[in-house]
């Protein structure tokens, strides 16, 4: 075994509570990937079982481990689940859509496994939007003042298997978690950010109560030395907090009203109040660089981590008026012709395209929609039907249901077009806007009826509408 896993005491708990165990990895995507790599290198020559519907690609084991990989695929792919003692599911398989098929007592996961041995170390993001953003801040911020103590992973990419090796005692990781992540948890991070919730992912879960309790277990989980942060703003979030207070100390954030514990806006600056003071962080006649109030919430959030960790307030008003923001997500395309394009493709349900439509200047032109899964567009369309925009490109089975719930409320008074075609949708949004009016990608809908995801349908957006220079 690696020098590293014998001198890690965490690493070799887990190699003790496996040594015995049957293990069947459950989905071979990125995750699955991680995972194999991990156990793999903890017993070397221990049988391992792979299990996906999709074909499995050979070419993620080792010529010399095939003869200790049992592989199963296609509509069987669980028929020898119940076999193995411990079934480690990566996040994209729906635990509703295997429960009947195998016992999921079983079950568990990386996000689980790294809480238990990692999650006094950890700083954990979630929410149904905002979070990759929070998380990126968060950890701009902290590496500010900590520099290489501070780690990242999770939902937006990296695999919390595959920072093992770089984590000391020291260590803070900062680490997004999704809603699939968090769903068979049972343990919770130390310091921990709840943004919001609203519907999605309804197809992966029973109910949107069950999506809601997945979100809450970023907290559920805490003790008394721990911290939970959450949007006094968000009314589901705030009443369930105040319905259920946690162990954990709490603090709240809010961009409408001052909070007694936490952080608000006060005289254009950025507050920060206890019982033991108040103290000014952030003047904001120095703005950020993102844009919207939503990031500018974000950005309450990640002062209160901030200053749970002790960082200087200097450090802190550096860190949030430097921080650029990520692709996807309000991104500015550019100003051709005289219209401005921005790319938000990342917006994948009603209340996204919603704030991005009021985060930004002059926007006339939209695109809308995509792949249908089933959320309720009924606030959206009253939300559009009473809106200044002139031009919207309905796109997708989403595009179609969103238009039909407008024309239900009455007359569309915006020029429209019903399009699967993203190049001529693109060559209509340059037609139909005018010059210093704004158009905008923000689909209110997921990209997988044209798209591999919703970073391709970014990519393609802002590669279209350059090729106009």
């Amino acid at each position: 075994m690696n020098e590293f896993f014998r001198k890690n005491r965490a690493l070799e708990e887990i190699k003790n509570r496996f040594q015995d165990k049957r293990i069947l990895i459950l989905g071979f995507g990125r995750e699955g990937i991680s995972s194999y790599r991990f156990f793999r290198e903890l017993f070397p020559g221990k049988q391992i079982g792979i299990a996906d519907q999709n074909e499995v690609s050979v070419k993620n084991i080792p010529e010399i481990d095939k003869n200790l990989v049992d592989f199963y695929s296609g509509e069987s792919f669980l028929d020898q689940a119940n076999s193995y003692d411990v079934i480690l599911k990566s996040p994209g398989i729906s635990i509703k859509s295997i429960e009947n098929k195998l016992d999921i007592s079983k079950l568990d996961s990386q996000a689980n496994l790294f809480l238990q041995y990692f999650g006094k170390q950890t700083i954990g993001i979630t929410g149904t939007k905002g979070k990759s953003t929070t998380t990126f801040l968060t950890y701009e911020t902290l590496k500010n003042t900590f520099h290489d103590r501070v780690l990242l992973a999770g939902n937006m990419g990296i695999p919390f298997f595959d920072i093992l090796k770089s984590i000391n005692d020291d260590s803070l990781i900062v680490c997004e978690f999704s809603s699939h992540q968090l769903q068979q948890v049972k343990y919770s991070p130390h310091i921990s950010i709840l943004l919001n919730i609203f519907q999605e992912h309804l197809d992966h879960y029973h109910s949107y109560d069950e999506y809601i309790d997945s979100k809450f277990n970023i907290a559920n989980f805490q003790q008394q030395d721990d911290y939970f942060i959450y949007c006094q703003d968000h009314q589901l979030v705030s009443e369930r907090v105040s319905q259920n207070p946690f162990r954990s100390q709490t603090f709240s954030y809010s961009v409408q009203n001052p909070v007694s514990n936490g952080c608000f806006l006060e005289n254009n600056a950025i507050i920060f109040e206890t019982p033991a003071g108040k103290e000014e962080i952030h003047n904001l006649r120095q703005p950020l660089l993102l844009k919207g109030l939503h990031n500018l919430g974000n950005a309450l959030a990640v002062t209160v981590v901030a200053k749970i960790l002790g960082i200087e307030n200097t450090k802190i008003s550096e860190s949030l008026t430097s921080f650029r923001g990520l692709p996807h997500r309000l991104e500015y395309v550019g100003t051709i012709d005289g219209i401005s394009f921005y790319n938000d493709s990342i917006s994948t349900i009603s209340e996204a395209a919603m704030v991005a439509i009021n985060s930004l200047e002059h926007v006339s032109t939209l695109i809308l929609g995509g792949f249908d899964r089933g959320i309720d567009y009924a606030g959206l369309a009253a939300f559009l039907h009473k809106s200044k925009l002139k031009n919207i490109a309905f796109t997708g089975s989403a595009g179609e249901r969103i238009k039909a719930e407008m024309e239900k409320i009455g007359t569309i008074k915006q020029v429209f077009i019903v399009e699967n075609d993203y190049q001529k949708i693109i060559d209509w949004c340059f037609q139909v806007t005018s010059q210093n009016e704004t158009c905008l990608l923000s689909p209110a809908a997921a990209s997988f009826d044209q798209f591999k995801n919703f970073e391709e349908r970014g990519d393609f957006f802002r590669k279209m509408v350059l090729a106009h220079q």
